[in-house]
């Protein structure tokens, strides 16, 4: 389980979150909702390793991931991609998710099951598949 708990954090001196605390089953997907400027994109970033909290824990099975770089925290299977403007224009919407998997690739490959969860996520969105 994906914990955050009482997260304060922000940029330079404007604190972007004031004490919000979640949880994210493993196996489970949560939808992060809210008006521009409510902080979903900096919730993300503090679960994901690219901003360090002002205060607070986030934990991944009751471990730390506080100070951890963000790369470590990618390998241990959390990550985010940022909305539309981020992605990789030139490469197709195969490539762009297969980036996305980079971790679970040999020698330039997905392995068995990154490309099984590939072929899931086109069951779920067909028109990626196209």
């Amino acid at each position: 389980m994906l914990t955050l708990k009482n997260i304060s954090a922000g940029y330079g001196r404007t604190e972007v979150l004031h004490g919000i605390s979640l949880n994210v089953p493993k196996g489970k997907l949560v939808a992060l909702i809210g008006s521009n400027g409510a902080g979903k994109t900096t919730t993300m970033r503090v679960a994901s390793g690219m901003l360090a909290p002002l205060s607070g824990e986030v934990l991944l099975d009751s471990k730390s991931l506080v100070g951890q770089a963000s790369y470590k925290v990618t390998a241990l299977g959390i990550s985010h991609v940022p909305e539309g403007r981020r992605v990789f224009p030139t490469l197709s919407v195969r490539d762009n998710l297969q980036v996305g998997a980079f971790r679970r690739t040999s020698w330039g490959r997905l392995d068995q099951n990154a490309e099984e969860d590939l072929e899931k996520v086109f069951l779920r969105f067909p028109r990626l598949k196209e």
